[in-house]
């Protein structure tokens, strides 16, 4: 699904490193995978929404399931 879908998913850490990305990713924003992977996702989000983003994020992490 991760590797042939349209979609961009991708796994991260607790911190928000991206660990793998789907190669959707070139075609959807335009990086490799390579250049996505190791990043932190939220230097990716707009900056007008970073704040609110990262507190859905730490929301996640901190009730997984």
């Amino acid at each position: 699904m991760i590797q042939n879908g349209a979609d961009v998913i991708a796994l991260v850490d607790r911190r928000a490193r991206v660990l793998s990305v789907g190669p959707s990713i070139r075609s959807v924003l335009g990086y490799s995978e390579e250049e996505f992977v190791g990043q932190n996702a939220h230097t990716f989000i707009h900056r007008n929404d970073r704040k609110s983003a990262r507190k859905s994020f730490l929301d996640l992490v901190a009730r997984p399931g």
